[in-house]
């Protein structure tokens, strides 16, 4: 299948904007990182905020390109996988493999901001159980048993 010019100009295009609002957002989880490491992040709702909208701009980004190329294949009787149309326009392709890489970046960054958010929030129960002085161990009941509260409720006593 070979592109028209202007559906090549317009997967171009799509691709620029998507690959720009990528790298925004990879920018914006370096921020996230780096305010996650600090004393006291302050700076993290505003950079939560902004991240939630460089993700809805992406992922709104992403569809547009997705239904334009759904559409240049229909036009072209051609088969609707992205890189099956896009091996047309060899430049095109490339800047879809930059993206493919930044999105695998954006996965690995949400991830290690993820660890980081998660190794906080056990350091603030921590303390917290330490300030209020309510012990994080189990309580035993009389048998010596870890009481699972209204988790569980045994059937019958053996």
């Amino acid at each position: 299948m070979s592109l028209p010019t202007e559906s090549r100009a317009i997967l171009k295009k799509l691709l620029t904007v998507v690959a720009h609002r990528a790298t925004h957002l990879r920018e914006i989880l370096e921020q996230e990182y780096h305010a996650l490491l600090a004393p006291q992040p302050s700076e993290l709702p505003a950079i939560t905020t902004r991240k939630i909208d460089a993700i809805e701009k992406l992922e709104t980004a992403d569809q547009v390109l997705r239904d334009v190329a759904a559409r240049v294949a229909k036009d072209h009787q051609a088969d609707s996988q992205l890189a099956d149309i896009l091996a047309d326009c060899p430049e095109c392709l490339a800047r879809w493999e930059r993206i493919c890489q930044t999105l695998v970046s954006l996965r690995d960054a949400n991830q290690r901001n993820g660890a980081i958010l998660n190794k906080n929030q056990q350091r603030v129960t921590r303390i917290l159980t330490i300030i209020t002085g309510r012990e994080p161990f189990p309580d035993y009941d009389r048998q010596g048993g870890v009481s699972l509260g209204t988790a569980s409720r045994s059937l019958a006593k053996a």
